[in-house]
């Protein structure tokens, strides 16, 4: 993790917004850092206007060796390289290579009519940025758990699609076994001959067989006994009728 770090040793904790807060002799910085595949550094500085108003300056050192070991040298460039020097409120970014950074800002203000100046205590911290070999395992990390967020979604969806699909097939499996179990009735001859001429029609079925052979079947069926009232009485009708029938009313 890149921390971002006060000279003491304090850790600076990001916010949510990943905001760093900072505040020395007169200063406030607000920091951001991309630790991306391309790291940079945001910075924001606020110094109260009656600062601004009395002529100073804020001036921002980076340096990649370490900090000053005099907190207040007399030649400031033993901070480092300057790379701020403002007299109003802004921000700054700048990119960082991998490995530590250092970074010392401080307000610099005339007295005795410009003849000297004086200088607030140095606000310093420190910023180690990681290889890019740790940058991509961190976006990777990133999209691998970007993928268990999706799939956490997902899960519950996921899961009912299976249970209606598993309930589809155990209906399935019931009535494949219900068929074998209780297999349809087969249709005695009887039955079958009655089908077809509610299908088909006396006419067509006497035309086919033959008047005489059509009555021979249904006198000569075992089983009328087992059919239901209604049937047995269509039976004996149809008999009746291709009694009282000549062959030539099947003529056409």
């Amino acid at each position: 993790m890149n921390d971002i770090i006060v000279y003491d040793g304090q850790v600076i904790e990001p916010g949510n917004d990943g905001k760093r807060e900072l505040r020395g002799e007169g200063l406030f910085i607000s920091l951001w850092l991309d630790d991306g595949i391309d790291p940079s550094l945001q910075l924001r500085w606020c110094v109260p206007q009656s600062y601004w108003r009395k002529g100073s300056k804020l001036m921002g050192f980076h340096n990649t060796n370490g900090f000053s070991p005099e907190e207040e040298p007399e030649d400031l460039n033993k901070h480092g390289n300057l790379i701020i020097e403002h007299t109003h409120d802004a921000d700054f970014h700048t990119p960082l290579i991998e490995g530590w950074h250092y970074f010392t800002f401080l307000l610099t203000r005339p007295v005795a009519w410009g003849m000297f100046k004086t200088t607030t205590r140095p606000l310093r911290f420190s910023q180690n940025v990681k290889s890019l070999k740790t940058a991509l395992g961190r976006i990777d990390d990133q999209m691998k758990l970007q993928h268990l967020k999706e799939d956490a979604e997902l899960a519950p969806i996921l899961h009912k699609l299976r249970l209606t699909e598993t309930r589809q097939k155990l209906l399935q499996a019931e009535q494949q076994f219900d068929a074998i179990k209780n297999p349809p009735m087969k249709l005695s001859k009887v039955q079958q001959i009655l089908q077809r001429m509610r299908d088909e029609g006396l006419d067509t079925i006497a035309l086919d067989k033959g008047r005489r052979e059509l009555i021979a079947e249904l006198k000569q069926a075992q089983d009328l006994n087992s059919l239901s009232p209604d049937d047995a009485k269509t039976v004996r009708k149809y008999i009746k009728k291709l009694r009282n029938t000549d062959d030539d009313d099947f003529i056409v």
